[in-house]
């Protein structure tokens, strides 16, 4: 499974490489709204469990 996500992951990395973009350039500028809340972590984000 590894292997997989890094072998797409160097696709992608490619694509962009060669300046390829699969959407639209326009998200380039978008900005969220201020008026927006900042949302907050749940509590216990930070504990992963093992």
């Amino acid at each position: 499974m590894g292997a997989a996500i890094r072998a797409e992951g160097d696709r992608i990395a490619a694509l962009l490489d060669a300046g390829k973009r699969w959407w639209a350039e326009s998200w380039a500028d978008w900005r969220p709204d201020p008026a927006w809340p900042v949302p907050g972590l749940p509590a216990g984000w930070a504990a992963v469990p093992c």
